[in-house]
């Protein structure tokens, strides 16, 4: 829902952004301060900022043009992910859009709410260089314990579940008697399967047989 104090046209706007997480809480508190700073376009929302689209918040990016200032209660009314508020920041540079935030003393009009901003841009780059340190540092020691990245191959699979089906399954490759279509209906394992995890083990074993029947 979309509230409009002022008739008049404008060339740049003040809109103001206001949200709460459910339907039974109130929105009162965040107009009345939107409505003391003086927007003249708010756009009234009641989701919650976890994994639901905010509709009014859509609408409210493709309204704002250069020039025009958005106006918060709070900074979390725009949502809880540091990495989110920054992504939404940027694109309110990019449309050079102002931006303040009521309780947490950021306007970016002004210098100390420009370093505000980007106090937030920097410690949000540090969260992300940090958790891909993590991440990094995680993927090196299940290397290191013999983990590899990507999907599970059947080999691993099996060399997991069922060994002893592995070293049967093995043994049958080997066997130039047996051909894919025979290994697909005792195993029961699709040809293509079988021949991309074991084709290079079976070209092996028959060429190994060819130099032993050559001697």
């Amino acid at each position: 829902m979309i509230e409009h104090n002022d008739e008049r046209e404008w060339e740049t706007r003040v809109y103001g952004y206001a949200r709460v997480s459910t339907e039974d809480q109130n929105l009162d508190m965040q107009i009345r301060a939107l409505n003391d700073y003086g927007c003249s376009y708010i756009f009234k929302e009641k989701r919650s900022a976890y994994g639901v689209k905010r509709k009014q918040l859509e609408w409210l990016k493709k309204s704002l043009a250069p020039g025009d200032t958005l106006v918060v209660w709070k900074l979390d009314r725009l949502g809880r992910d540091v990495g989110e508020l920054i992504t939404f920041m940027a694109m309110l540079k990019k449309k050079e859009v102002n931006f303040v935030s009521l309780n947490d003393q950021i306007d970016t009009r002004t210098a100390m709410g420009n370093f505000m901003f980007h106090l937030l841009a920097s410690l949000a780059q540090l969260e992300r260089d940090l958790v891909a340190e993590r991440t990094r540092a995680g993927m090196d020691a299940a290397r290191k314990r013999g983990w590899h990245p990507g999907p599970e191959t059947l080999i691993k699979r099996l060399e997991r579940e069922d060994p002893k089906q592995l070293k049967a399954l093995r043994k049958d490759i080997a066997d130039p008697k047996m051909s894919w279509r025979a290994l697909h209906k005792k195993y029961g394992y699709a040809v293509a399967t079988l021949r991309r995890h074991f084709e290079g083990e079976r070209k092996e074993a028959l060429a190994k047989l060819a130099e032993l029947d050559e001697e």
